[in-house]
């Protein structure tokens, strides 16, 4: 086991490697390289604000790891069909672990919010949320059919490592849509409307179905964390979307089904009180 010091010099050499290289493949895995050594310092306890301080220029160091794993996420292209996301996430999870420290111990999280990173994390939140009913299916017909304690113990640890990649993801966007710049970054790509869709369809189908026992306790889970997420974009963004909320009559749709059916009752307080505080007219 390489000491700290030595790990030290190797994330400074290969961060010089990735400033300072010209060719794109040379550049990734010096970045690859650097990455993995600062979370084998993090998982030792090391001081994380006086690591990127010593050694990198913080915003950069920030805004490239959040870059680098939304690259990574167009390229597997987790969130399209026929994909397996637990996988794409997987090889990317040493980028998903630094992005998580940055995000909890950086003072300045706006590099990670311009990197495009919160936009990602939407879609992928999305895709865990609408996961493919014939995959689904496939996967259930294996389980069932599967009956060896090496089976049952591999879908256990997969099903450990999808909660762990999960808690990541809600954690850094919870403190990711605290800042004030979070929701008006959603906008040009329409990932806050989608988040907006995301919560109106659980309040108008998934809660309703978790009552007759048709959706999993964990999905309700994950539908309540896009509700924190949407609530905390809006209480902390200053008013700044509210023309764009407006134009695609997203509160509207957040509090009513297609067929008019309110759906306050199962929209949390905190969300209302971030509709009505930030004058959003619907």
């Amino acid at each position: 086991c390489r000491g700290k010091h030595e790990l030290e010099l190797d994330f400074k050499k290969f961060w010089e490697q990735f400033r300072s290289s010209s060719s794109e493949k040379e550049k990734e895995t010096a970045l690859n390289l650097a990455v993995d050594i600062f979370c084998r310092l993090v998982k030792q306890q090391y001081n994380v604000a006086q690591l990127i301080t010593k050694f990198v220029e913080v915003h950069i160091f920030s805004f490239v790891v959040g870059r680098a794993f939304v690259t990574d996420c167009e390229k597997l292209r987790i969130y399209s069909k026929g994909k397996s996301l637990n996988e794409g996430i997987s090889r990317g999870s040493n980028l998903l672990y630094a992005v998580e420290v940055l995000v909890t111990g950086a003072a300045d999280k706006q590099p990670l919010l311009d990197s495009g990173i919160l936009c990602c994390l939407i879609h992928i939140l999305s895709a865990l949320l609408t996961p493919d009913k014939a995959k689904r299916g496939q996967l259930d017909t294996l389980e069932e059919s599967t009956k060896s304690k090496k089976a049952m113990d591999d879908k256990d640890a997969l099903r450990v490592r999808r909660l762990e990649i999960e808690g990541s993801i809600v954690h850094i966007m919870k403190a990711l849509a605290s800042h004030p710049t979070a929701a008006p970054s959603l906008i040009e790509d329409d990932s806050l409307q989608l988040l907006f869709h995301m919560v109106a369809n659980g309040s108008s189908h998934v809660f309703a179905q978790y009552g007759d026992g048709l959706v999993p306790l964990h999905t309700i889970q994950l539908h309540r964390h896009a509700m924190q997420i949407l609530g905390l974009l809006l209480v902390n963004d200053n008013g700044s979307t509210a023309k764009y909320i407006h134009k695609h009559h997203l509160v509207c749709s957040l509090l009513y089904s297609p067929n008019g059916t309110e759906l306050t009752y199962f929209i949390p307080y905190s969300h209302l009180k971030a509709i009505v505080s930030a004058n959003y007219i619907y």
